[in-house]
C-alpha cells in the first residue's frame, strides 16, 4: 500500500512539470515582434528639436514651417533645418539654398543668452550666401 501512494504522487509531480515545459510562447513572441517592428518604423519619424530660449516680443506671429530655419543654441551649436552644421559649412549650405529657391527666406532662432557678436557672425554668413530676406524669430509675449 505504501508503494502505491508514492507512485501516485510522483506521477502527479511529473505531470505538472511536463505542463510547464510545454508552455506555448508563440503568441508572446508574435506580439513582441509586432511591437518591435512598430518602434523600428516610428523611431526615424520622431523629430528631436533644439532647445532655444528665444527673446520675447509683442510682434505678430509668422509661420516658419515651410521656410529655412537657422538655429543657434546656448552652447553655440549651429543647425540648419534641424541638421547640425559646423559654422564654417553654414555659408556653403545656404548658398545651395539660394540656388534652389527663387526667393529664399531664412529665419534665425538664436538663444537670448548668446552675445551680439555671435549672432552677427551667423547673420554675416547668411548675407554672404546672398540671401537678402532674413527674419529673427522671437517668442510672443503672453
Amino acid at each position: 500500500m505504501r508503494n502505491a501512494g508514492l507512485g501516485v504522487s510522483a506521477k502527479r509531480g511529473r505531470t505538472r512539470a511536463s505542463r510547464l515545459v510545454e508552455m506555448n510562447v508563440t503568441n508572446l513572441v508574435d506580439v513582441t515582434m509586432v511591437i518591435l517592428i512598430c518602434f523600428i518604423l516610428v523611431a526615424p519619424m520622431l523629430k528631436h528639436g533644439v532647445e532655444i530660449d528665444l527673446p520675447r516680443s509683442t510682434s505678430q506671429k509668422v509661420e516658419v514651417a515651410d521656410k529655412h530655419v537657422v538655429k543657434l543654441d546656448k552652447d553655440e551649436k549651429l543647425y540648419l533645418d534641424e541638421v547640425r552644421l559646423e559654422p564654417k559649412r553654414l555659408q556653403e549650405e545656404l548658398e545651395k539654398v539660394a540656388q534652389t529657391d527663387d526667393d529664399p527666406v531664412v529665419y534665425l532662432e538664436a538663444d537670448q543668452s548668446l552675445t551680439y557678436g555671435k549672432v552677427m557672425e551667423v547673420m554675416s554668413a547668411i548675407k554672404k550666401a546672398k540671401i537678402a530676406k532674413v527674419g529673427l524669430v522671437t517668442k510672443k509675449e503672453p
